[in-house]
């Protein structure tokens, strides 16, 4: 008996001592992750002398988004002390924002103070807001983030795509999410390849998604949600769905012809189908008045889910010059087209020298040569004019018969000065001569540049063929009224 009231004693006096002294030396800290938000009980003694738990920094409080927890605090010193959580992170103060952080109500024995992890990400301070210094620690909240890779896809009617969904360890986070995805009115559930997604601490975790547009579905954008959750949090992401209209695109090859005199040229039109076009596909050709004949082999061509692309030969015959042939795709309202370049008989013109410089009351002549091109061979008409004030132009001749695959030659005529005796000559300044080669649909046209400029002093009188002859007769009645005079007979006296 006296044995058992000794124990008694003995432990009676243990607890009482451990309730005089500061308890930071046999309480411990409570905050081992898990696997998702939970209830969590966490115990902090506090003193100004040896902050919390008994060190400085305190010991780091590890929990997740969306935990509840409850705080057992007590004053290890028996001074008042708080206990604040920096969530607006503006730093250790002694008037924090309560409204934003998690701010316990003073304490100079003990207290509970519970309080939801509604913020975080991250890492936070937990201080004592009357010890600033001595009483701090890390407040850590994980989380996981969720994000889809691309997060946009262009899906045909009929078909399906992939796109892949990331599970982020946010600080730690480790737990299994589940996914989920909405999809729009009449779609059928999209698939997950891994479901749920185990998530390791600090590791990113991924599960490929399939989205299957049904056929019949009307063009436009659409979106997918994806929604990841564990018991507690839950994040969303998008994945952008565009269904686009059924189409088909036309294209030729070669897309350049080069056509010599008498014969003929061919490209392949293909007509190729894109998400699941399927239906007739009318083909035209069209080409400048007179250029050529053009002839295509098919002239509609039918397209289907099987059958994506078809093709049609073009054919270019009696080619004049240098144009382009329009291939024409057409289905109700879509009619894409694509061009051919044709190259066909054609004739060059060149004027040596390509400019013309001379002075007042002077001419200059002009070679042109015609040149045949990919055989070509005709009669060419030749038409030359000056810019408004320049001095007038001829050719000579007017028609050119251009050999295949030779050339021929003509002359253009400048003249500066007017016609007449004593005429003024053209101002000095800068002109065009416009020289045009035609040959039925077929023209050329080069512009050559002119300067007029005024001669020399005293060269350009003297240079006049007027002033020149008006000197020599001049010179010629002196001559001839001295040589009368020396040689007539002397009358005597």
């Amino acid at each position: 008996m006296l044995r058992r009231r000794t124990l008694l004693i003995g432990m009676l006096a243990f607890f009482l001592n451990g309730s005089m002294f500061p308890s930071w030396s046999i309480l411990t800290l409570s905050s081992i992750p898990k696997a998702h938000a939970v209830s969590r009980s966490i115990k902090l003694t506090g003193a100004s002398y040896t902050g919390w738990n008994g060190t400085n920094p305190g010991p780091p409080i590890t929990v997740t988004r969306g935990d509840s927890v409850s705080m057992s605090l007590v004053s290890g010193d028996g001074a008042p002390h708080t206990f604040i959580v920096d969530v607006d992170k503006d730093g250790v103060i002694p008037n924090p924002t309560c409204s934003i952080d998690k701010c316990s109500p003073q304490f100079s024995t003990s207290t509970p103070y519970p309080f939801a992890v509604d913020f975080g990400p991250g890492t936070f301070t937990y201080y004592c807001s009357i010890h600033l210094t001595m009483m701090v620690g890390a407040f850590i909240v994980s989380d996981f983030g969720v994000s889809s890779s691309p997060s946009s896809l262009t899906i045909p009617q009929g078909s399906n795509a992939n796109s892949t969904v990331s599970i982020m360890s946010l600080n730690n986070y480790a737990g299994a999410v589940t996914l989920s995805a909405t999809p729009p009115t009449s779609w059928p559930p999209p698939f997950f390849g891994v479901n749920p997604v185990p998530i390791s601490s600090g590791m990113t975790s991924t599960s490929k998604l399939t989205i299957y547009v049904p056929p019949g579905t009307s063009q436009g954008p659409y979106s997918v949600t994806v929604t990841a959750s564990d018991s507690f949090i839950s994040h969303s992401t998008n994945v952008a769905v565009n269904v686009p209209a059924p189409s088909f695109t036309v294209s030729a090859s070669p897309a350049t012809l080069t056509i010599n005199s008498g014969s003929s040229g061919t490209s392949t039109i293909t007509v190729a189908g894109s998400y699941g076009f399927s239906g007739t596909v009318s083909l035209s050709a069209t080409v400048p008045s007179g250029s050529a004949t053009t002839m295509l082999s098919s002239a509609s061509v039918m397209l289907s889910a099987t059958a994506t692309s078809a093709t049609s030969m073009l054919t270019v015959s009696s080619a004049l010059g240098m144009f382009s042939v329009t291939v024409t795709a057409t289905s109700g309202s879509t009619a894409p087209s694509t061009l051919v370049a044709v190259n066909g008989p054609d004739f060059s013109i060149k004027t040596s020298p390509s400019t013309v410089s001379l002075s007042q009351g002077s001419s200059a002549m002009l070679a042109i040569t015609l040149s045949s091109v990919n055989g070509f061979s005709g009669a060419v008409a030749l038409l030359a004019f000056p810019s408004i004030g320049g001095p007038p132009v001829t050719v000579s001749p007017t028609n050119l018969q251009v050999p295949s695959s030779g050339s021929v030659s003509a002359t253009l005529t400048v003249i500066a000065s007017s016609s007449g005796a004593y005429s003024t000559p053209i101002s000095p300044g800068s002109y065009t001569i416009t020289l045009n080669a035609t040959m039925g649909s077929l023209s050329h046209t080069e512009t050559i540049p002119l300067t007029v400029t005024s001669p020399s002093s005293g060269v350009g009188i003297l240079a006049s063929p007027i002033v020149i002859g008006g000197i020599v007769a001049a010179i010629a009645v002196v001559a001839g009224t001295v040589y009368v005079l020396r040689h007539r007979p002397k009358t005597k006296t």
